[in-house]
């Protein structure tokens, strides 16, 4: 499952390899560099979200995970990149509580913003909340944009413009699937990292 809990998946995996049992590592970065892994492109994620901001966009807020997250983070890593190549520099607000997410808010200015959430549903939920608190009586449409792995649709709310990437799971958990067969019938084979 890509889980790094202490103890978890990865201790695991790293017994099923040295068993000798071929092992799919899925959606998250591993330190196991002896099996094969079917992960997201988090860069590509940041590149399509940088590609959502709008050309004279001056604000723009970048809502990072409240946990430690090497995907996210690289995800963050390549928007903003991509940003500044455009001369537009984000305001990342990381690591934000809903305490601080919320005071964060109610400092934005008066014009319009455009907010990326890289990942964690609920942290995308609870902007889009902040978001239809702010767009009433503002002129201009803020601007969400969000990677989530649920496939809910997310509406926007009046004077909201939402632009949403969903990873699909099952997508994954099939790639991952035919790694396992490939990985049975070419166990001599280099580890395989698939995008």
């Amino acid at each position: 499952s890509g889980s790094h809990a202490e103890g978890g998946d990865e201790r695991l995996g790293r017994d099923l390899a040295r068993a000798g049992i071929p092992v799919v590592w899925t959606f998250g970065t591993s330190s196991m560099p002896s099996v094969d892994a079917v992960m997201v492109d988090d860069r590509g994620c940041g590149i399509w979200a940088a590609d959502w901001v709008p050309a004279d966009s001056r604000d723009v807020l970048i809502v990072g995970p409240t946990d430690r997250n090497i995907d996210l983070e690289f995800r963050i890593v390549a928007f903003e990149y991509h940003l500044r190549e455009r001369s537009v520099t984000p305001q990342r607000l990381a690591h934000a509580s809903d305490a601080a997410l919320k005071k964060a808010f109610q400092e934005l200015p008066e014009s319009p913003v455009t907010v990326f959430v890289p990942g964690h549903d609920m942290q995308v939920l609870a902007v889009h909340e902040l978001l239809a608190k702010r767009s009433r009586g503002k002129e201009g449409e803020d601007r969400l944009i969000a990677v989530m792995t649920d496939e809910t649709p997310l509406a926007p709310h009046v004077g909201e413009d939402v632009h949403v990437l969903h990873i699909d799971p099952v997508r994954i958990g099939l790639a991952a699937g035919r790694q396992l067969l490939w990985r049975r019938e070419t166990p001599w084979a280099e580890p395989a990292r698939l995008l």
